[in-house]
């Protein structure tokens, strides 16, 4: 299910809607033919509204679903949607704070004003199929989803490539519990689904970046590193490399940024 370009379909309300229903009624008919699509349901496309908005409801209400979604949010959206289904409502910190992504689009949370505050609500019938399925056991898979997640964003945004095995050889080196192919390929697909940052290429797991001129880059990217051995720092150091936006700090980085901002005369921004 695609992620991108999610948030103009959020909307605000004055007042919360505790039901899915009435969040999805909130939406246009293209925007839940749009919604109809990302959820692959079939034969929507000559439903009135209300039949459109009870086939979706029927269809984001199923268990399986709402678990499917969970696994592939990434560790900020999943911790606001733990704090939003504990609350009646949760304040937001920031406006832009859980605008975007796959949870408002959905309808699985929304975003609502009071007493100049703004607050997000998980709706009723959401909430009581999350607390069904919020046992120790789906918490664990949670937790271990997020973990091989972690590390496959981790070793592209560093390596650039890497091949699935090498992944699973990293993984194992500094973790107990060990992974295997069976259970890395599931997880990698869930979260491609949602156009994650990574895409499976060949043997390989590469930056989504290599896609934009059909992945040529990548066999030329293989033929420079050759033989050489991998750079594998300790697991807290590769993991902050899950954010896109981390990098190492060295006396390299820090003249770049010298020359960046005297030479060339930008902001720190």
């Amino acid at each position: 299910m695609a992620q991108k370009g999610l948030s103009h379909d959020v909307m605000e309300a004055a007042a919360p809607f505790t039901d899915l229903q009435n969040c999805l009624a909130r939406k246009t008919i293209p925007q839940l033919r749009r919604l109809a699509a990302n959820l692959h349901l079939n034969g929507t496309s000559k439903l009135r509204k209300n039949e459109l908005i009870g086939v979706i409801r029927n269809d984001l209400l199923r268990p399986e679903r709402l678990e499917a979604v969970l696994y592939g949010l990434e560790e900020p959206e999943w911790i606001l949607f733990q704090k939003c289904a504990a609350a009646d409502a949760y304040p937001l910190k920031t406006a832009a704070q859980g605008m975007e992504g796959i949870l408002p689009f959905l309808g699985y949370l929304q975003a609502f004003q009071h007493e100049n505050r703004q607050l997000y609500v998980v709706p009723k019938d959401v909430r009581a199929i999350y607390q069904e399925l919020a046992t120790a056991s789906f918490l664990a898979r949670k937790k271990r989803d997020n973990l091989i997640h972690s590390y496959a964003m981790a070793a592209v945004n560093l390596y650039g490539v890497i091949r699935q095995d090498d992944l699973i050889t990293s993984f194992n080196s500094q973790n107990s519990k060990k992974l295997a192919e069976a259970e890395l390929f599931p997880t990698l697909l869930r979260h491609i689904a949602s156009m994650c940052g990574y895409v499976l290429w060949e043997e390989y797991l590469v930056h989504h970046g290599f896609e934009e001129n059909e992945f040529r880059d990548v066999a030329d990217l293989l033929t420079r590193i050759g033989s050489k051995p991998r750079y594998i720092p300790p697991k807290p150091e590769f993991l902050k490399y899950a954010d896109i936006d981390y990098y190492e700090e060295t006396a390299a980085t820090l003249l770049m940024e010298q020359y960046l901002r005297r030479d060339m005369g930008l902001s720190h921004e």
